[in-house]
């Protein structure tokens, strides 16, 4: 049987590296390119958040009495969160972990308007993280979220290394994580400037690693993974790869599978671009030396054009997918390089 893990990495590379060698903006403008919607191809199941499906029970339609059709996690009344940002989840010890970004609850712009619920707690765009242990989405997907003083855990990174504050205000949010070896880490992209008027500039936006401790309940900062403008990786999804999968690097110290990063820079202004690290040197960043451990998708074998400078640590690595029936599969040769991508990862 083929190793569902692995048999979707090809696919992922060709694609993420197919996005990386066109131009921002360029996908829209070749010719005969066009997006379009099919319908009945995406439909909803069942909202999240919440007490009340809103569709169902929307009070600003002339209906004297509303049907509330619960939710099954009743987010309002058991964490104070009346609707959130984009969901992120992973697996980590048998359970979904789930982030949330910019949050609203209770409190008196949105209840009793919305909600016969009141809590006088202010989220000021703050991010709760919850766990859910529901193995068939058929059956209801049901959150618990760490309650703090009535409200829903919030994801609040302490201070980085250096003394850097990571604030976590409006467009400040965690979006991945991943567990390794029972160490749970978020990425969180963080640095978004708002002003009075409600505008959000993101153009100096970075990404921090953090280390979140389900037991003490902290979340504690790490290294900075990347920085806006120039860094491709300011959001960041990761992936661990199989324990004997090494992807041509000799610098271990554990049998643990590398990770392959995927991620993006400006917000909504850039391609996908691919990175990958040792796991166990994944919250350092650094090899046994010193040197930074991170390689960089250079190029799939020799014929496509390379996303970073060539020519400065670069070497070759392999990924065999498992063979399916009696159809062998070539390995996929990459190259991996320590170059900073495009100028600069940071």
């Amino acid at each position: 049987m083929i190793n569902p893990r692995q048999s979707i990495l090809p696919a992922l590379f060709l694609a993420a590296v197919a996005t990386a060698l066109v131009p921002s903006g360029a996908l829209a403008q070749l010719p005969g390119f066009t997006l379009t919607y099919i319908p009945g191809s995406s439909v909803k199941v069942y909202q999240i958040n919440g007490d009340c499906d809103w569709v169902e029970w929307d009070m600003t339609i002339n209906k004297q009495h509303p049907t509330c059709m619960p939710t099954y996690s009743q987010t309002i009344t058991r964490a104070d969160i009346v609707g959130d940002d984009v969901g992120q989840s992973f697996e980590s010890n048998g359970q979904l972990i789930m982030t949330f970004g910019d949050t609203i609850g209770a409190d008196s712009d949105y209840s009793p308007t919305w909600t016969p619920v009141y809590n006088s707690f202010l989220w000021q765009a703050h991010d709760p993280i919850g766990f859910s242990s529901t193995r068939r989405a058929e059956d209801g997907l049901l959150i618990d979220f760490p309650l703090m003083d009535g409200h829903a855990q919030e994801v609040l990174p302490t201070n980085q290394p250096d003394g850097k504050a990571v604030d976590m205000g409006t467009d400040d949010v965690p979006d991945g994580g991943i567990d390794l070896n029972g160490q749970v880490f978020l990425s969180v992209k963080t640095g978004t400037v708002s002003d009075s008027q409600g505008n959000h500039d993101q153009s100096a936006d970075y990404n921090v690693l953090v280390n979140y401790d389900e037991n003490a309940e902290t979340f504690t900062s790490g290294r900075t993974v990347s920085s806006a403008p120039n860094g491709h990786f300011v959001t960041a999804a990761f992936y661990q790869m199989p324990d004997d999968d090494r992807w041509g690097f000799d610098d271990h110290s554990t049998n643990q599978g590398d990770v392959v990063i995927f991620g993006l820079g400006l917000y909504r202004s850039s391609n996908i671009y691919l990175s990958t690290i040792p796991a166990d040197r994944f919250w350092s960043g650094t090899d046994s030396l010193g040197n930074a451990a991170t390689r960089y998708l250079s190029g799939l074998g020799s014929r496509l054009a390379q996303v970073v400078t060539a020519g400065v640590g670069c070497r070759p690595g392999r990924y065999r997918p498992q063979p399916r029936q009696s159809h062998h599969r070539q390995p996929l040769r990459l190259l991996l390089c320590a170059a900073r991508p495009l100028a600069d990862d940071l």
